[in-house]
Parts: structure tokens; sequence; C-alpha cells
């Protein structure tokens, strides 16, 4: 009888596949950011792996992944099954923007953390015809936030600070047209208005009518 021993050699280029999961919206990342490594069969590895940008750690729950000094390593043992493939957890990165800070330019709500408030009062007749030139009082209201750099979005707001402008809008008297009258003596003076998160752009029509009781005189000219 004869004795014939076939050697194996494991396979020095076995891969395993490691993907990533967004903690933040609960999904897989795409397909294309997945790494594949590569080593022989049987053996383990450390792998340092480098994660997407604008990403930061999320919690580890697959043993084939490990943390080393705030880096995360693929430990896996590679095999010729799925279970040397690991799934690294990831979380959105974040950063805090004063309301002194420039704003990102790719912000996508920038509506949300900045505004410009404006109150215009003009002055007009019935038909539109102006009496007086308009006056108009702005300011510009910015408000801290975090800013998630994966989504470009703002969220976790501050309170509104006014950053231009006035705090105050001041009170204002409606101009003395000669001939006519206001339509609404309540608008002799259009109040201050302090300006806050809440206020909204707006504009105050201050209306006149013509006098009913415009005096002109007559007088006569004796060319003899």
């Amino acid at each position: 009888n004869e004795t014939i021993d076939v050697i194996y050699e494991p396979n020095t280029d076995t891969p395993a596949t490691i993907t990533f999961f967004d903690d933040t919206t609960g999904q897989a990342l795409a397909e294309e950011t997945s790494l594949t490594s590569r080593g022989t069969t049987g053996e383990q590895a450390s792998v340092t792996i480098v994660i997407p940008q604008n990403y930061a750690l999320g919690t580890q729950t697959d043993s084939n992944i490990k943390v080393i000094d705030g880096v995360p390593t693929y430990v896996g043992t590679y095999s010729t099954n799925t279970s040397d493939d690991a799934t690294v957890h990831l979380i959105h990165a974040t950063t805090s923007i004063a309301v002194t800070d420039s704003l990102p330019t790719d912000l996508q709500n920038t509506n949300d953390v900045s505004k410009t408030v404006t109150r215009t009062i003009i002055y007009t007749l019935a038909d539109g015809t102006t009496m007086a030139p308009a006056k108009t009082d702005s300011a510009t209201l910015q408000r801290s936030f975090t800013y998630d750099l994966v989504t470009k979005t703002a969220s976790e707001f501050g309170e509104w600070t006014v950053t231009s402008g006035e705090v105050t809008f001041d009170q204002v008297t409606s101009p003395e047209v000669a001939g006519y009258s206001l339509s609404d003596s309540n608008q002799a003076t259009i109040g201050s208005e302090t300006i806050t998160g809440d206020s909204v752009s707006g504009t105050i029509n201050v209306s006149y009518v013509p006098n009913n009781d415009t005096t002109a005189i007559i007088s006569f000219y004796d060319d003899t």
C-alpha cells in the first residue's frame, strides 16, 4: 500500500469585505465606499481603516473591528466564507458655527440661520400716487447652529441675534403734505418695533386723501 500526502497551502489573497454603516441615518453607505482587505487564509489581520471624509466613528458592534488609539482597525481572520467580513459604524461629523462665524458656502438651509427683516413705510394716495419718499429700516439676524458635514445642513439652533442694522426700528412721524390729510389719523406716527427672531418683513402703507376745504384766493386787478 502507498500513502500519498496531498499538502494544501493557504491562499495569500483571501478577501474580506469591509463596509460602512451610517448610524446617523440608519442606512448603509453606498457600495462603492466598501473596502477589500486581502491576506492569508486562517491568519488574523491588523489593517488600519481609513473612513470616508466628513464622518466620525460611531459605536462599534462588529467583533472584526477594533478601535486602537482612535483608529478603526480590521482584526478579522481571513476565511473562505463571509465570517471575515466586517462593518464599521459611523456617525456624521459636525461642527459648531457661532453667530460671529462665516456661514459655510455649501449650507443647504441658510434661511434657517440667517435672515433680513425689512420695514418699509410708503406714503400714497388711494390710486398709488407717491406723496413722500418711502422710509425703510432693515436688520440682519443670525443664530448659532450645529453644522452637519455630510448633509451640509444646520440644526440645533441658538437664539436669534441682530448682527447688522437696528435692534429697534424707530418711531416715524408721517410727513405733512399740503392740501392732503391722512386717511387714518392713527397713522400720524408709526410706532417703534423691536426686532426679534419672530419679526417678519412688511410694508406699511400710509394713505392720504385730498382735503375738501382747500381754499383759493381770487383777487381783482384794475387794468385802468
